[in-house]
């Protein structure tokens, strides 16, 4: 039976394969001179197609199951679609079958030949049955672009079928963004392509035939190498387990890109593709592809090498994403992964790029520092390794072995999960902090718990230093990036060590995850300005600091936490204003850990010197607190006040000390007392226009130790501005900037 599609009939034919699943199982679907959509899901299902000249058949995000031949003169387009071929006996894809020669998803359902160039720019999978081959006659491709990477599914369909198998040649892509950055890449393919002819694309020196395709690679061989250019420090490099070094490759036009039958993985540094010939070009994006017979099947096992501080390169084998949950044998907690992120570090001017650890609670893999590639916007999720992508496993005290099955590809489902009760851990991010704006470098975790021993083991993950900043935790003289702890103790202490640190202003960003315990706090504390910052237990704290160039500013081991017994803190003055309001004085106070407080009693002096009271306020007794007491007697000339603290023991406490100037005689801006003590500077507005203020304080480097805004009401008011903790002592100059772009600079004595 033969169905054929006339024009007349085109519009009921269409509202009826929008909705519905449609079977020409026994015949044929003949179109001529018609167009034909398949839209919204629907199914087709038919035993040839066979396309006029001025014939249109979309598969448009649907799916057309064709049992025996095509046959297209005219225009099939399963570019956005999926094509699944089933028949009883061996079938063949003609070539020009689909417009633009491309197929979103292609499903092997039988034995099938390739004709002619076709691209697959989805999923390439088979069907549920067993011994089946796709034969590609080498004219498939594997696309990869910005928008997606195409994969090869589990030949095996989760274990259910066995002897599926891709025969001949595919050119496997791999897109690069337009970034310079280092790249750890993997081979899919076993290949007899040199590196030259794969990822230079066959050129000659600087060359450029393929727009768009392969990248410039370098070395100290030069031209007689294969290298586009000599440099004396190479763009691609190979891991060497036994010295835990990057070695670089020796040539392009007479070393395998695949030599191995996993493969060795490789450390290449992107500039774009071909047209950019140095560093400083403009920025592009490219594909890097390999032409040969995709790697598939269970392959062969990858030895880890021992000891703990060992790191074997792996590469993804696959031209498909794999789950690392899938491993064999099975993840543990003493699993330890890390892989080169090209986004980490990209706030700084030397950040090309960085490593994630990636470690194992049992179930799921977690990330280390995080940011980057596992961020905005691409939340990638740190269970899955890419097609194209390579990482190193970390050692264990004893060596052991991986193997790659085709079922470590993710399939449809989700793995079992179990309710486990909340971890405790705790990760500390060092940021770059360029006037507010914050880029991520790096970070550690301490992962707590009482399976965990506060001795080296193989739970716990080495340090892989990259080329921007670096934080490690140092335990025994080795530096980790995860360490597994057990239950937390009074007077533990993770001793942080920094390297790469650089002039400028950093952040740290500590966040403490069911760590809360009665009677035990926590502190960073810092060797260099002998401060220390309490943390948060069950949330996050910020603590900004800046390196300058002194020794101790940018010492490895400036930093730590420590945990320590909880003590009763005295009450905290958090800040002190006044300023005048009509023809009164407002004064504002702010205080923190307030306990058995009484009252405050608000003090006032004509000379800085002789105080009186002249107002109370009652307590509140709550962790953090706001006070305002009206002057409706101020003097002519200056206001000297301070606030006095009052507990139930009659224990006192004093506030810093502000002033202001009353009358109409003066309009300044002023500091006092200056020289600065107590990092407090206190500046006084004398008869000043309302407005917005900008005020920062700057080092001898010209860098900001801090800033703020002022809202100033107009009159007479004094206002604080707190000194970095970081800060040293030394001479500042303090810039404000009035509403009307007015400047006023002042020098600070600070000690």
């Amino acid at each position: 039976m033969i169905y054929i599609m006339k024009p007349e009939q085109f519009i009921s034919f269409i509202l009826f394969i929008s909705a519905h699943f449609l079977s020409f199982a026994q015949g044929k679907i003949n179109i001529n001179g018609a167009t034909m959509n398949v839209v919204n899901s629907a199914y087709v299902v038919t035993k040839d197609v066979s396309l006029t000249s001025t014939s249109t058949l979309n598969i448009d995000s649907s799916t057309i199951k064709i049992a025996g031949s095509i046959s297209n003169t005219g225009t099939f387009d399963v570019t956005n679609g999926t094509v699944e071929m089933n028949g009883l006996s061996a079938q063949t894809i003609p070539a020009a079958a689909f417009i633009t020669n491309k197929i979103r998803n292609l499903i092997i359902s039988n034995d099938v030949t390739l004709a002619g160039e076709d691209s697959v720019t989805g999923v390439l999978s088979f069907g549920a049955f067993d011994s089946k081959t796709f034969f590609t006659g080498d004219f498939l491709t594997l696309k990869s672009s910005a928008a997606r990477t195409a994969n090869v599914a589990d030949l095996t369909n989760n274990d259910v079928n066995t002897g599926n198998q891709v025969l001949g040649n595919v050119i496997v892509e791999r897109y690069i963004s337009a970034v310079k950055k280092w790249r750890f890449l993997s081979i899919p393919t076993t290949t007899a392509q040199t590196i030259k002819a794969a990822w230079q694309e066959g050129n000659s020196a600087n060359g450029n035939l393929v727009p768009g395709f392969g990248t410039q690679i370098t070395g100290a061989g030069g031209t007689a190498a294969g290298f586009d250019v000599t440099t004396a420090t190479p763009s691609m490099k190979t891991y060497n387990t036994v010295t835990n070094n990057w070695v670089a490759i020796p040539n392009t036009n007479a070393t395998s890109i695949n030599n191995s039958s996993v493969n060795t993985p490789y450390f290449l540094f992107v500039r774009g593709n071909r047209s950019a010939t140095t560093f400083t070009s403009p920025v592009s994006a490219t594909v890097l592809r390999t032409d040969g017979e995709i790697k598939q099947g269970d392959l062969a096992d990858v030895m880890i090498a021992s000891p703990v501080t060992a790191f074997t390169a792996v590469g993804n084998p696959y031209p498909s994403r794999i789950d690392l949950r899938r491993m064999t044998p099975a993840p543990t907690t003493a699993t330890k992964i890390y892989v080169w992120d090209p986004f980490a570090t990209s706030g700084s001017a030397y950040g090309l790029g960085a490593y994630q650890t990636l470690t194992c609670d049992g179930t799921d893999f977690m990330v280390t520092p995080g940011g980057g590639s596992y961020g905005a916007p691409y939340n990638k999720n740190p269970n899955y390794i890419e097609s194209g992508e390579a990482f190193l496993v970390g050692g264990n005290s004893s060596n052991y072995i991986i193997y790659f099955k085709e079922d470590i590809k993710p399939s449809g489902s989700n793995l079992i999960s179990f309710a486990r009760r909340r971890p405790q851990s705790f990760q500390a991010s060092l940021f770059i902090n360029k006037n507010g704006v914050t880029s991520l470098m790096d970070g550690i975790r301490a992962d707590i718990g009482p399976d965990f021993s506060n001795y080296l083991d193989n739970d716990d993950a080495f340090k892989i230093s990259g080329n921007s900043e670096n934080v490690s935790l140092k335990r025994d003289g080795q530096l980790l990036s995860v360490e597994r702890h057990s239950a937390i103790d009074v007077n533990d202490t993770f001793y942080i060590n920094l390297g790469n640190m650089r002039v400028q202003n950093y952040q740290w960003q500590l966040n403490m995850d069911n760590l809360d315990r009665p009677g035990m706090t926590a502190f960073l504390e810092d060797n260099y300005t002998h401060s220390s910052t309490p943390l948060s237990l069950n949330a996050g704290t910020v603590a900004d600091f800046n390196v300058v160039n002194v020794t101790g500013s940018y010492a490895a081991d400036r930093f730590r936490i420590v945990f320590r017994q909880l003590a009763t803190l005295p009450i905290t003055f958090t800040s002190i204003k006044a300023y005048q309001s009509h023809n009164d004085i407002e004064v504002e106070w702010k205080v923190e850990n307030e306990t058995n407080i009484v009252q405050y009693e608000v003090e006032r002096s004509a000379d800085g010197n002789t105080y009186t009271k002249v107002g109370t306020s009652a307590a509140k007794n709550i962790p953090v607190s706001n006070y305002a007491w009206p002057d409706e007697n101020a003097a002519e000339g200056y206001n000297y006040y301070r606030i006095k603290s009052v507990d139930i023991n009659g224990k006192m406490e004093y506030s810093t000390v502000v002033r202001v100037f009353v009358g109409t005689t003066l309009q300044s801006i002023t500091v006092f007392p200056n020289p600065v003590k107590d990092r407090m500077i206190h500046m006084q507005l004398l008869n000043q226009p309302s407005g917005t203020y900008h005020v920062r304080l700057f080092n001898n480097a010209g860098q900001v130790i801090s800033s703020k805004q002022i809202e100033h009401p107009g009159g007479s008011s004094t206002e604080s501005l707190l000194i970095n903790k970081s800060a040293i002592h030394g001479i500042y100059q303090l810039e404000i900037m009035q509403p009307d772009n007015d400047k006023v600079t002042i020098k600070i004595l600070f000690y």
